[in-house]
């Protein structure tokens, strides 16, 4: 090897080293930083959401509602129920299983009561036997007065003992001597059975309360610190369960009845009252909800559908489109909320395409195969 092919091979060596230990450019961290966004992407191609049900919309800004968040329950509208009371003394029979929320219709009988079975049934056949002997005698005397064998005084003695025995007799037949069916003076619900099987009531005792089912009242204790708010406040929603469906007021003919002027004792709420018509199915009477009164109005409040937020550990996220088919995690921080949308405080500009509709497949997408991806190229 000579001289000039030594110098060569150094030469080189310096070059290659020179090169390796330039700093990136522009470029090439631009390029770098597009492959970490697009490693963070979710990619979901435009046929696979739609068979998902995965839904966008943009970020919108508009009229929103100042919102109180309390809790609240379901009670029975007065007027709405009706006691069945017992019509006479005896032993109940159940025509049908009085459950709870049973549906029943109009003269429907739903039990009996036995009167042939207790001590008053007695007292009628010996009202019966009373009243025979009293008209036996009585005829009797007829015969016996035109002869003289008797006075006035013992035949009208005689008359009035039979009168009195025969009032006494027609009222126990009226009651009836065997069973009296007790029948729906509507149609309705079974509140609560008072009664069971075989039973022994006295007459006018309640046996059965029913609910006829269409009007309810919604009690919400609001916290006192709220009571000025109260002023503005017009319906509400309400859910009887976290992640059911929210039962809007205005769409069940709901009216606010009352707002509490004091705060119960031994309590920091103030009670407010509305009544509304019954959903179909019905709410059951004493069901805890949780509810949001609306009060004044606000403008150019970004909200999204409650749909939109998933939650993990503790923070809030919604998914924002990117392009056709790339989705990306977005953190947001929520305001107020009337049970069917939030306000969105700040993690979105108005006007971002955001997933309102099937939120949770596009996180299940991101964490598992639950939708196939595929290599998105740009």
């Amino acid at each position: 090897m000579n001289h000039t092919t030594l110098w060569m091979g150094a030469a080189l060596c310096a070059l290659l080293c020179v090169a390796s230990c330039q700093p990136p450019t522009p470029s090439d961290e631009a390029a770098h930083d597009a492959e970490a966004q697009h490693a963070d992407e979710i990619v979901i191609t435009p046929q696979q959401a739609q068979d998902a049900g995965i839904v966008v919309s943009r970020l919108e800004a508009g009229p929103f509602t100042e919102v109180i968040h309390a809790t609240g329950q379901v009670l029975s509208a007065p007027g709405d129920e009706t006691l069945l009371p017992a019509p006479a003394t005896g032993i109940v029979h159940l025509a049908l299983p009085l459950t709870e929320g049973l549906s029943v219709a109009q003269g429907q009988v739903l039990l009996s009561i036995a009167t042939d079975q207790t001590a008053e049934a007695d007292a009628a056949a010996q009202a019966r036997i009373d009243y025979e002997a009293a008209r036996a005698a009585y005829e009797r005397a007829q015969l016996l007065i035109d002869d003289r064998i008797i006075s006035q005084r013992e035949y009208e003695a005689l008359r009035q003992q039979c009168e009195q025995a025969r009032l006494a007799h027609e009222a126990y037949a009226r009651r009836g001597s065997n069973r009296q069916g007790i029948r729906a003076p509507g149609n309705g619900y079974i509140r609560r059975a008072l009664v069971g099987e075989g039973d022994y009531v006295t007459t006018g005792q309640p046996l059965v309360a029913l609910t006829h089912g269409s009007q309810a009242l919604l009690r919400v204790d609001v916290p006192a610190a709220c009571h000025a708010s109260l002023a503005d406040m017009r319906t509400a929603n309400f859910r009887t369960a976290p992640h059911g469906v929210v039962y809007q007021l205005d769409s069940l003919a709901g009216r606010l009845l009352a707002v509490g002027q004091a705060i119960g004792e031994g309590s920091a709420y103030i009670p407010v009252t509305f009544a509304f018509e019954q959903p179909s199915p019905a709410l059951p009477t004493g069901t805890f909800v949780e509810a949001w009164l609306l009060a004044g109005e606000r403008v150019g409040v970004p909200t999204l559908p409650l749909s939109a937020i998933t939650e993990e550990q503790g923070a809030w996220f919604v998914y924002v489109q990117t392009d056709a088919d790339g989705y990306a995690k977005r953190e947001v921080r929520l305001g107020a909320s009337d049970g069917q949308r939030v306000e969105i405080l700040n993690g979105l500009q108005v006007g971002e395409p955001v997933v309102v509709q099937g939120a949770y497949r596009v996180k299940l997408a991101s964490a598992s195969s639950a939708i196939p991806a595929h290599t998105h190229e740009h």
